[in-house]
């Protein structure tokens, strides 16, 4: 979907919805055969929309703590010597900080790790998108040789000799022995848990559109950038539920007119790094958008070709997965190869940087189809870098519930 806006009229803030299938996965689609598990209550804001589980794999509460359990357990990598959370570390918004991931044998991964945030309201995974599920997903980074480096045949084995494990399957899903397709929908539904609706962009939104519980006139009227613009207005602190730090906040940034309609350039492609908000859509659920992949003008040489190694469409070469704005500030480095060191390198990139290619997205030309130059000056750029640290939600990197089990 290219050229559309980062809000949907007035009837639904911009959401990334997964159009779920059975799990593509690997092995053979498993059942949950378990009838005395507890729903998992994700205990989101009232105004968001629910996370898009798929049908076959509904999350309990003895499923999440499961695959919380995995997620944190190295038994999943070849020379049992590294976990998922090797390369996904809580404190770094499940990145690692690198420019490229370091396997279990010490040899350096294809990319940059990303994020693990709000992957329940996504339908496509990795920088090349060749995973379409979650249970899909977990298959790659385990058997892949320059990371956790493991044989999927074996992982089991491995796992039916543990009797706590064995306890532990049967109490998710009713199963005596476990299997792969059981370890990716326990991971599956612990991944999805890790949710972020905190950070000081997402107050804004609540208390300025949903003021008080209460969807406001204001935002069923005005046009998607005057929203933008009354919202980061501070003279509407009252709309913020008077936090007065979250105020202070934003006096301090001061954008301009020019610096908040260059974010809305930022949240066209970016879309996915709004919260879910639900405007006067009365619960329904639409698939309004999906995960992008784009090419934003980095140089179009070497080997990596991102989704086109997948598709292999000569229109797909250089077009990378749009990452989640989310936690910048606990991210870097940036891009599929880490290539920008820092928010700043990042902001003059598309400054004054943009390559010209072949397949440079659309919404990075201007009218006559040359790279964008957003020619913002020092000031303006300072104030723009302080826009984007707001989607900075630190709750999610201290939250108890991703963290590593007190007993693995």
């Amino acid at each position: 979907m290219r050229g559309v806006n980062f809000f949907i009229g007035t009837v639904c803030l911009l959401v990334p919805l997964a159009l779920f299938l059975t799990a593509s996965g690997p092995s053979p689609v498993a059942e949950n055969n378990s009838t005395n598990t507890t729903p998992y209550n994700f205990n989101l804001p009232y105004n968001l929309l629910p996370v898009q589980n798929p049908k076959d794999n509904p999350p309990t509460e003895e499923g999440v703590e499961l695959g919380r359990k995995l997620f944190y357990d190295p038994v999943l990598s070849g020379n049992h010597k590294q976990s998922c959370a090797g390369c996904h570390k809580q404190e770094l918004s499940f990145t690692d900080g690198l420019d490229y991931s370091i396997g279990a044998l010490g040899k350096k991964a294809r990319r940059n790790s990303m994020a693990l945030v709000n992957l329940g309201w996504q339908d496509k995974y990795f920088w090349d998108g060749r995973a379409r599920t979650l249970e899909d997903l977990v298959h790659f980074p385990i058997t892949d040789s320059l990371e956790m480096n493991a044989d999927y045949n074996q992982i089991p084995k491995q796992l039916n000799k543990d009797k706590n494990y064995v306890a532990l399957f049967h109490k998710a899903f009713g199963v005596d022995t476990i299997s792969m397709p059981y370890v990716a929908k326990a991971l599956g539904q612990f991944l999805r848990t890790i949710v972020s609706f905190n950070a000081p962009f997402d107050i804004i939104y609540r208390d300025y559109v949903f003021y008080k519980g209460e969807l406001q006139d204001e935002a069923r009227e005005v046009t998607d950038l005057q929203l933008l613009h009354n919202a980061f207005d501070p003279s509407n602190e009252k709309k913020y539920g008077h936090d007065t730090a979250l105020i202070q906040k934003i006096r301090a940034i001061s954008p301009s007119s020019k610096v908040l309609n260059t974010f809305s350039v930022c949240l066209n492609c970016h879309y996915n790094s709004l919260q879910l908000f639900c405007i006067g859509c009365n619960g329904t659920i639409q698939p309004n958008a999906l995960v992008q992949y784009q090419n934003n003008g980095l140089e179009t040489v070497g080997k990596d070709k991102g989704l086109y190694q997948v598709t292999k469409k000569e229109e797909d070469k250089y077009l990378f997965k749009t990452p989640t704005l989310r936690n910048l500030v606990f991210t870097a480095p940036y891009m599929h190869d880490g290539r920008f060191k820092t928010l700043e390198e990042v902001v003059e990139h598309y400054n004054s940087g943009l390559q010209a290619n072949q397949n440079l997205d659309s919404l990075l030309m201007d009218d006559k189809k040359a790279p964008l130059r957003f020619n913002l000056n020092a000031e303006e750029k300072r104030q723009l870098i302080g826009l984007l640290k707001l989607f900075s939600d630190s709750s999610l990197v201290t939250n108890s519930k991703f963290s590593a089990p007190t007993s693995r």
